[in-house]
Parts: structure tokens; C-alpha cells; sequence
């Protein structure tokens, strides 16, 4: 996990009380979990119109919600806001066979945080702001 993704949590905790744990492992398919839900933190510099989240860790954050009987939240942080997805609400979507999700194929390192510099394609599917649980502003996290 990435120095401003441990930055954000902390400052979830903080304003809204929320309670996450940080994973100890740099392993672990999810970034964080309270008593409600596992978490996925991601932080970008750049605002894009859609956000995007590897088919892999869509699935296993599922499968380990799943197991846990938690809640799976994708949690995507930009200068334009803080956008909560919850994976249970939007999987019918992304796993329909009539009517599959576009599935975005991109050439990036195999591991960012950890200097491998390999370079694989991975697979990702697009997520829409309208499908957000929540929205919260940036400068809700500013504290004095």
C-alpha cells in the first residue's frame, strides 16, 4: 500500500470515525477492514473521468467480503473527491454474460511497490461515478 493511501485511511479515521485497520501485509488483496467492510484505497493525482480497478482484485476483494461477511469498498481518491464503490451492489454488472463489462487492457509494471519493473498486461474494468454509494468532497479530509 502506498504512503498516501495509509495517509487517507488515517484521515477517514480521523474526520469519520471509521474505525480501519491497515493490512500488514503488502501481500493482502485489500488495504484495509473494520468490522463492517474490507477496503481497497486508491489515490490518483489526476482526475479521470471513470476509475478503474483490477479484475483480479474485483473478484478476490468479492470472494474475501464473501468469506468474511463484510462488505467489499472500492475506495477512489482524486482532487475532485472521494468516491465509494460497493462491489456487491455493482458486481451484477461487471459479471453478466448477456451483457458483459468492457474489460480495459493496459501495459503497466507487474508490482508498483516494490521496484519489479517488469512490465505485463493487466485487466481491468471501468467504473462509473454514477455507480458511487457515496461522494464525499476532498476538502472534507482537511484538518485544522
Amino acid at each position: 500500500m502506498k504512503e498516501k493511501e495509509k495517509k487517507l485511511i488515517d484521515s477517514l479515521n480521523n474526520k469519520f470515525d471509521c474505525n480501519i485497520t491497515k493490512t500488514k501485509d503488502d501481500f493482502e488483496y485489500y488495504d484495509g477492514v473494520n468490522e463492517k467492510a474490507i477496503f481497497e484505497f486508491k489515490e490518483r493525482n489526476k482526475v479521470y473521468k471513470t476509475h478503474l480497478l483490477q479484475i483480479d482484485k474485483f473478484f478476490h476483494l468479492l470472494m474475501e467480503s464473501e468469506d468474511k461477511k463484510k462488505k467489499a469498498l472500492f475506495v477512489h481518491k482524486d482532487e475532485s473527491g472521494i468516491y465509494i464503490y460497493d462491489l456487491h451492489l455493482i458486481k451484477k454488472y461487471y459479471t453478466n454474460p448477456n451483457n458483459p463489462a468492457p474489460i480495459i487492457s493496459k501495459i503497466c509494471s507487474k508490482q508498483t511497490e516494490f521496484n519489479n519493473n517488469n512490465k505485463i498486461t493487466k485487466y481491468f474494468f471501468r467504473f462509473h461515478k454514477s455507480d458511487c454509494i457515496l461522494i464525499l468532497s476532498p476538502n472534507l479530509l482537511i484538518m485544522n
